[in-house]
């Protein structure tokens, strides 16, 4: 699924489809179409031959690392290509990666305009990622009332992705239905969504039911069911249910706690291009929860993760690097990384970034940039931050 920063993908109808129920479907928009290619392979095939949501596709895989190296600079390309070409997706993902500065200067002005232009253009991930962003005054003016009609707005264009035939929307469609923004939550209709999508072949409803199964959540709780529904779809290739059946085997939940079983999931996540998972594992290694602590391999697992736009690694290499903690000190270093956690929205890493330039610490004192920080740690929701953007006026 496309991913976004602030908020879960999902959407369906609020005022038009109260109670997400469903109405005619409209003509097929091929423009809406999420590539079903599984591989580097397939996909740069597709787009060799002009198949612009194959290039969308690619560009995701290695944006995430799946099957190979992380490469957002590469996807940026990609992404570029395809927007120019007219599918909107891509431009969806180009946005995030000026969102988050991953392969480009960060540009929170860019990131909104291509989902405003999307949005405009019917996308539902697009009005989301842009309600998130007016909804927490990232890049745009803080507007309450006009995040509430862009989720909205995202509701209906989910609805209508979905009613065309793209199940990918269906399955955004249920993930909204589980939230209480731009449509009523109804988990009852999420799980149906999640089970039409899975029975008509998307692995990522498989996963999403399988786990409203795990949890009970819509639907009765089925664990056997679930755990069979998440080994399939992680034999498939589905990264996200790789990650959720480590979670089980490391909680017990698939049986005895597994810990070695629970971190070579991770590892398989990893590679489909789940960054999360990529972290968790690093985490593994560095606590040595499943054999002997080993931190090169944590730092090499944290440093993909950051790079696909995980923040929490890049927050966790800049403690790493800042302490010394089995590697030489390099402030200069950790602010790097500070920097990059910061600009995908971690707010502990805005406040540690700020405190660096405040006191010259390894780095170069700087209080502009220091109070630059400290607002966007507010921004992100650091108590402490905004306490101390208080103190200043």
């Amino acid at each position: 699924m496309i991913r976004t920063r602030f908020v879960l993908v999902a959407i369906a109808a609020a005022l038009l489809v109260a109670g997400c129920k469903s109405k005619s479907a409209p003509a097929r928009d091929e423009t809406l179409s999420v590539n079903p290619c599984r591989d580097r392979g397939a996909c740069r095939s597709e787009c060799d031959k002009g198949v612009e949501s194959g290039c969308t596709r690619l560009g995701e895989m290695l944006q995430t690392g799946h099957g190979g190296e992380v490469d957002p600079e590469q996807a940026r390309g990609l992404f570029d290509r395809a927007c120019n070409a007219g599918h909107k997706l891509g431009c969806v993902d180009l946005g995030l990666l000026y969102q988050d500065g991953l392969g480009v200067e960060q540009s929170w002005s860019r990131a909104a305009d291509l989902y405003t232009k999307a949005c405009d253009a019917h996308l539902g991930v697009a009005c989301m990622n842009l309600a998130g962003m007016v909804e927490a005054g990232a890049g745009v003016k803080r507007d309450a009332a006009r995040a509430d009609e862009l989720f909205k707005k995202a509701a209906v264009e989910y609805e209508r992705g979905c009613q065309a035939g793209e199940t990918e929307w269906c399955v955004n469609l249920g993930i909204l239905c589980t939230e209480d923004r731009g449509v009523p939550k109804n988990l009852a209709r999420a799980a149906s969504l999640y089970d039409d999508a899975c029975k008509k072949g998307n692995l990522n409803g498989c996963n999403n039911y399988a786990d409203a199964l795990l949890n009970g959540e819509g639907v009765a709780a089925d664990v056997p069911r679930a755990i069979e529904l998440l080994t399939s779809t992680c034999k498939a290739g589905i990264g996200l249910s790789c990650a959720e059946l480590a979670v089980a085997h490391a909680s017990g939940k698939a049986g005895p706690s597994e810990p070695a079983k629970a971190l070579e999931l991770f590892n398989r996540a990893c590679e489909l291009g789940t960054p999360r998972a990529c972290s968790t594992a690093a985490g593994y290694h560095e606590a040595g929860k499943a054999g002997p602590a080993d931190l090169p391999k944590a730092i090499s697992l944290h440093e993909r993760a950051c790079r696909a736009g995980e923040a929490s690694s890049c927050s966790r290499l800049a403690k790493i690097y800042l302490s010394g903690q089995g590697v030489a000190t390099a402030p200069a270093k950790a602010a790097d990384f500070d920097r990059r956690a910061c600009n995908m929205g971690d707010p502990s890493a805005c406040m540690d970034l700020s405190v660096l330039h405040a006191m010259g610490n390894g780095i170069p004192r700087n209080d502009e940039q220091a109070l630059f920080y400290l607002d966007r740690a507010c921004l992100f929701g650091h108590p402490g931050a905004c306490d101390l953007m208080q103190q200043r006026h």
